[in-house]
């Protein structure tokens, strides 16, 4: 028996991937009519962009291609946030992947075992960290990403980095 969240999952797939096809027919799509408005049809085609008493031909072509490109860039920012929450999202399910249900029955370490536990302690962390980071610490408490970003943000403070170095094992 299928459950809820696996028929939404099913079907957000579904729509992500008519998505991507769509996302590549429209670039198609503006790349051709933007030509076109240029006064460089692609294939012959025309658009058609008509004068009126206010506007010569050449101004609401003008107007046209203004308005497709403005369309176009909301539509790549449209998707560029969709990325965005889907990352967010594969990061959340992952961190629900990794959850216990009881922590007591889990041994603990004397240091922290996430990237995550070791960014509530470092100054900046709401600016180069990620609250939902589930990789293991492996450099300074953090994962390797978060320790060169941690860095590079204390480089851009002025932020004394030459003790974050750590020897190398030998």
């Amino acid at each position: 028996m299928r459950t809820r969240q696996r028929i939404q999952a099913d079907a957000t797939a579904r729509l992500l991937e008519d998505l991507f096809h769509k996302a590549a027919q429209v670039a198609d799509h503006v790349s051709r009519e933007l030509a076109t408005l240029d006064g460089f049809p692609a294939a012959g085609e025309r658009v058609s962009v008509t004068a009126s008493n206010e506007t010569t031909s050449t101004e609401s072509a003008a107007l046209a291609r203004a308005l497709l490109s403005n369309q176009r860039d909301e539509f790549a920012e449209g998707l560029r946030f969709l990325v965005a929450d889907i990352h967010a999202l594969h990061r959340a399910a992952d961190a629900l992947l990794r959850a216990r249900l009881s922590r007591e029955s889990a041994p603990r370490h004397a240091g922290p075992t996430l990237c995550v536990e070791a960014q509530k302690e470092r100054d900046g962390s709401l600016e180069w960290g990620d609250p939902l980071c589930p990789l293991p610490a492996v450099k300074g408490g953090l994962c390797v990403g978060h320790y060169h970003k941690m860095r590079r943000w204390k480089m851009a403070h002025g932020i004394d980095t030459s003790r974050d170095f750590e020897p190398a094992a030998q």
